[in-house]
């Protein structure tokens, strides 16, 4: 038996500065994606407080993003659920709370 592979997106495909926008509105401040190098940004998400491991993830995840593979939108978790996926916009919404960060610590 072979595993089936499937694809599950979010409604709208965006950019990682369609991200930053998209969090600016909802919170009311700006946030900016600053295009890191790759190779600096492992240290750079450790010194920001992230564990190697998540720091290798979330490189991973850059670089799929930059390439352009995880452009394409799939219907697939959309039938899986029986309705639309949640926009990321309510996803920031939903947990606002979340992504304030206290720059005093």
């Amino acid at each position: 038996m072979r595993a089936e592979r499937i694809r599950l997106t979010g409604p709208t495909s965006l950019s990682l500065d369609n991200l930053a926008g998209i969090i600016s509105r909802v919170l009311g401040r700006s946030v900016r994606y600053m295009r890191p190098s790759i190779p600096a940004f492992p240290s750079h998400a450790r010194r920001s407080g992230a564990v190697w491991p998540l720091a290798i993830v979330m490189t991973g995840i850059g670089l799929v993003a930059r390439s352009g593979l995880a452009r394409s939108v799939d219907p697939t978790l959309a039938k899986l659920l029986g309705h639309e996926p949640r926009t990321f916009e309510a996803f920031v919404r939903d947990y606002a709370a979340t992504w304030v960060v206290d720059p005093l610590g």
